[in-house]
């Protein structure tokens, strides 16, 4: 009867903490009958952004949503020119937060196509100065008042472990008693420290401070230096003596069996785990980042079926979700090639509804973008450019998705001469054309019929594929 009541105590035990709610709520006039939208990244490779709660503010501008989560996460909002985010620790049932004062974008950032929002943390109400979002305000202005002075001497003289001296200082200052995830948010912050100057060893940061270690997938510290350290992975291993035949392995081995292994030949790795995340990020950059004069060609197929496999067999269920969030961003579109579009709704510029099929009659290159993201904007200008060039060929339709149509109506007062329209949240067409990042290009014919999905950008030279497309015309 004991074991029975232990076992049915455990068992509760582990529901409960599975399905543990944590309350956030917030009160803001400003902000009184808004759609606000909280977010997370699913995974710190591919950013994917996860909806946590789309919600609309009622007359006195309060809300509120419930959070489930048997870790620390970090959730965002945007808010006009701010970016915002908090933490949310799985042992505190509510938080009260306050946003910050509503400050829209103005004329002179929507023109400015290098406008990046203000990031700020949310102020949260109901908290003492131990928990952990004012733990990491404190400890960010301290390390960002730290390098800022002594930057140069960390530059100019690596052997004097400056770096060394604060990081032991710091957990002085803050004590042992912390959570493990602030613990490793400082040391990995401070970690990063030590990429600053022309001869690091990053073999010996790796083996130090990565292999053979617990891996964070969700402290952000820890996920930039990783990003930072293994940026074009492929490309950069492969050029050593150890990584020489990684490109052979992967053209003709096509398993991740295999790539790990050789990855394991790299004197700092030795933990397959870590082994299987630096190829992860290896697959992810050669699949996105453009290819460089003399950089080594990975071919796309055969990085597909490794990743692929890693999505279904990997025994770390972060790498499987993450190898199937590369697969989200990437996924070709080749079974909807030769297929009629799916006809919607989209809003003009005089805040009529329209179907986009009006559009039909020449080729469309179609583009999906989000006001608050750089590289869409800087697009618009070469859309210009090349729509003088070759209007009498195609037509160019750009389709704005941010949360609200207010940044549309603005944009659209300029004198872009093409199409350009609002499309508000429609999962079916999201979910048709992948919408995951942006700006997002697609090529369609004069039937109205999926040509090129996705599509490659002005800068990545679409012209020459559309040059391409008109020939097999003629």
């Amino acid at each position: 009867m004991k074991i029975f009541k232990i076992v049915i105590w455990l068992t509760l035990s582990v529901y409960q903490l599975a399905n543990s709610q944590t309350l956030i709520k917030c009160e803001r006039s400003e902000y009184k009958s808004q759609r606000i939208v909280f977010y997370s990244v699913s995974d710190y490779i591919t950013q994917k952004i996860d909806t946590v709660a789309d919600l609309s503010t009622d007359n006195n501008g309060t809300f509120y949503f419930e959070y489930s989560t048997t870790k620390f996460k970090q959730l965002f909002v945007d808010l006009g020119i701010y970016k915002a985010s908090m933490y949310v620790d799985p042992n505190i049932r509510e938080y009260r937060i306050n946003l910050p004062e509503k400050k829209d974008k103005t004329e002179a950032d929507l023109l400015n196509i290098y406008f990046q929002p203000t990031e700020i943390r949310i102020e949260i109400n109901n908290t003492d100065k131990n928990e952990i979002n004012a733990l990491i305000n404190s400890f960010d202005l301290i390390f960002t008042d730290f390098t800022a002075k002594k930057f140069d001497s960390i530059y100019q003289f690596p052997q004097k472990k400056i770096e060394e001296r604060f990081q032991t200082k710091i957990h002085s200052y803050y004590g042992n008693e912390r959570s493990d995830f602030f613990n490793d948010y400082i040391d990995y912050s401070v970690y990063s420290l030590m990429l600053i100057g022309k001869n690091r060893d990053y073999k010996t940061i790796t083996s130090r401070y990565f292999n053979n270690k617990p891996i964070l997938w969700d402290n952000q510290p820890y996920m930039i230096l990783f990003n930072l350290m293994y940026n074009d992975f492929f490309q950069t291993y492969s050029n050593t003596k150890d990584g020489s035949d990684l490109l052979s392995v992967i053209t003709y081995s096509r398993s991740p069996k295999k790539l790990i292994e050789n990855i394991l030949m790299n004197v700092s790795i030795s933990d397959s785990t870590f082994a299987e995340l630096a190829a992860i990020k290896g697959i992810h950059d050669a699949l996105i980042h453009p290819i460089k004069e003399n950089d080594k060609v990975f071919p796309k197929p055969q990085l597909n079926i490794i990743l692929d496999s890693i999505a279904n067999f990997s025994n770390v269920p972060m790498h499987r979700k993450m190898a199937k969030n590369i697969q989200l961003k990437f996924r070709s579109n080749k079974s909807k090639i030769g297929e009629e579009i799916p006809d919607f709704k989209v809003m003009n510029r005089d805040g009529d509804f329209v179907y986009i099929s009006e559009n039909k009659g020449k080729p469309i290159y179609l583009m999906f973008l989000r006001t608050d993201i750089v590289e869409c904007m800087e697009d618009l200008d070469r859309l210009s450019m090349f729509y003088d060039k070759h209007k009498d060929d195609i037509e160019i339709v750009s389709i704005v998705t941010d949360n609200t149509p207010n940044q549309f109506f603005k944009l659209s007062k300029f004198k872009y001469q093409w199409s350009i329209y609002y499309l508000s949240e429609n999962t079916e067409i999201a979910n048709y054309f992948n919408l995951i990042t942006w700006p997002q290009y697609h090529l369609i014919d004069q039937d109205f019929k999926l040509i090129v999905s996705p599509a490659k950008s002005l800068k990545d030279n679409f012209e020459m594929e559309f040059f391409k497309y008109l020939d097999s015309k003629r």
